[in-house]
């Protein structure tokens, strides 16, 4: 299981670890190594399972909403052999709950 934190400490998004840590290396191989991909990837190396998405600034939290949305329309989670439309709302709600970070 992974997690990430969205809004704050208590506002928690979780999935398979597996599943997020696929979106932190999709997301990475989209934008390059830029320092807070390369830290939620250290998360999940080091065992954490989990990363702060409110500690971004605007701009990256907009790039990972944008990567994760680039993410769910590529079906690159399918390798996995989940519930397409399950990890699809799954993903969405996480895109919703990221957007209303942002514009909030």
């Amino acid at each position: 299981m992974g997690a990430i934190a969205v809004k704050d400490e208590t506002d928690i998004w979780g999935a398979s670890g597996r599943l997020i840590y696929d979106l932190v290396e999709f997301c990475i191989s989209l934008n390059g190594d830029k320092e807070y991909l390369i830290n939620f990837k250290n998360q999940f190396d080091w065992g954490y399972n989990s990363f702060n998405v409110y500690e971004l600034t605007k701009s990256d939290r907009a790039e990972f909403i944008s990567s994760t949305t680039k993410y769910i329309e590529s079906g690159e989670f399918d390798k996995f052999g989940y519930d397409h439309q399950q990890v699809v709302e799954r993903l969405e709600d996480l895109v919703a709950r990221m957007e209303a970070v942002q514009t909030g």
